[in-house]
């Protein structure tokens, strides 16, 4: 396709014209690094979380959400060094709108440890992906390690 919606609704054209008239294609999702090799540069996949008071951590899977593909979703993949389990496959984020290449926002996150729910934003950073949520205009969260 000529352009395509992301999630907040924008638009974002696949085409670019070089000087001279010919057609350039653009690459979306990957970044080319100064040895020639492409990095992944998208929120999708497995991440690690920061470990919690109890030293539990977690993987989470962060992808489109199951009901709405435009909305970014993390879901509990795995759990470590805890025995809830039954958290596994749970929505640890849900519903995040993207806000910018890099950013999403207005979804809602919920706090494994003490289990409340925060309004939510994601950035996604050159090596993490900082998830925080919100109380008023207090912000708190976690930078999360790509596992794959």
């Amino acid at each position: 396709p000529a352009a395509i919606t992301i999630g907040s609704g924008k638009n974002f054209d696949l085409r670019a014209v070089d000087k001279v008239g010919h057609k350039v294609g653009l690459i979306i999702g990957s970044n080319p690094r100064s040895d020639g090799r492409r990095r992944r540069f998208t929120p999708f996949g497995i991440w690690l979380t920061e470990k919690g008071r109890t030293g539990a951590y977690l993987h989470v899977k962060v992808a489109p959400c199951n009901d709405n593909s435009a909305l970014l979703c993390g879901y509990v993949h795995k759990t470590f060094r805890t025995p809830h389990t039954e958290i596994v496959g749970r929505p640890i984020f849900w519903d995040l709108e993207q806000v910018s290449p890099t950013e999403w926002a207005n979804g809602r996150v919920w706090d494994a440890e003490n289990r409340k729910v925060y309004r939510a934003k994601v950035r996604l950073r050159e090596t993490e992906l900082r998830v925080e949520g919100c109380l008023g205009m207090l912000c708190d969260g976690q930078s999360w390690k790509r596992v794959r």
